[in-house]
């Protein structure tokens, strides 16, 4: 059976591709409908993408260090003076 912590672990790595995608869709979508507003395409939605995978990646990088600080805090920890063996 599978243990709940990689059901877990999926998740977490899902949620962050979606969000990726999500931000940088909307950057997109964003810059594009300024476009119309100003009749300037394709310039804003370039700019939103750009916008938009910038934010993602960032928000990308942030969870990954606040996941992987979780996960130091949670493995036992080996104590270098306890040799047993």
């Amino acid at each position: 059976m599978v243990r709940r912590e990689t059901w877990s672990g999926a998740a977490q790595y899902t949620h962050l591709g979606i969000t990726l995608a999500m931000v940088v869709i909307g950057g997109f979508f964003g810059g594009y409908w300024i476009d119309q507003k100003i009749d300037t395409v394709p310039l804003f939605a370039i700019i939103g993408t750009f916008i938009g995978a910038s934010a993602g990646i960032f928000s990308m990088i942030r969870t990954l260090n606040r996941m992987r600080i979780e996960m130091e805090n949670t493995q036992p920890r080996i104590d270098e003076n306890d040799k047993n063996g």
